[in-house]
């Protein structure tokens, strides 16, 4: 099942639960780590799944690459953000950046320092004008080149398609992006890069970055 959007703040049963509170928590070795295109969780047009695995070996859930389908759908979809979403999106970052640690951690093993958390959403703010474009990232990326990407990438569109080992990290951002209110369009995630999915994204008219 697709949620048309994330419950912050609480877990089943009434717990606190931040960001963790989220859908995909509830029973994690049974989700779909869906795509997030102009706003809304989207089924992958695709079938070949692949699981999502904590840095123990535990399943969380499964992924499915972005085909040709995917990307079209999400390239058609990119929008514009302008200075007040983005202002709204530095806040929700903010207010849920214990969350977002904690979602790397679950796939890494190690939540990042808080002056890691600081770098990103600094970057964040800092970053201005850029054109649509997509960004292809790794299980090793840098938070502060990613929150400056991230920042940049909104004001004009973004796509961000990182790999399954970031699944839960990339979920919980989409869920802070769909919290601010931005634009539908503005930001959008095709989970777990496969040669497939970048060779899709390469063949769109649009700047690519990787962090």
């Amino acid at each position: 099942m697709v949620p048309q959007s994330c419950a912050f703040g609480k877990r089943a049963g009434g717990a606190r639960g931040g960001l963790l509170g989220m859908y995909m928590f509830e029973d994690l070795s049974e989700r779909l780590f869906a795509h997030f295109v102009a706003g809304r969780w989207r089924v992958p047009f695709g079938s070949a799944a692949c699981p999502v695995l904590s840095h123990t070996g535990k399943a969380l859930g499964q992924v499915v690459a972005a085909g040709p389908l995917d990307v079209t759908r999400a390239v058609q979809a990119l929008r514009p953000a302008d200075d007040r979403a983005c202002h709204r999106l530095a806040e929700a970052l903010a207010q849920h950046s214990d969350g977002l640690a904690q979602a790397i951690a679950i796939q890494s093993g190690q939540a990042p320092t808080a002056d890691q958390m600081a770098q990103m959403l600094d970057a964040v703010g800092l970053a201005h004008t850029a054109k649509p474009g997509i960004l292809l990232s790794t299980r090793d990326s840098d938070l502060g080149r990613f929150g400056h990407a991230l920042g940049a990438g909104v004001r004009g569109g973004v796509i961000w398609c990182p790999p399954v080992e970031r699944a839960v990290f990339a979920t919980a951002i989409a869920c802070v992006v769909q919290h601010a209110e931005m634009p539908p369009g503005a930001f959008a995630v095709l989970h777990a890069r496969a040669p497939e999915t970048e060779t899709a994204l390469r063949a769109m008219p649009l700047c690519i970055h990787e962090d």
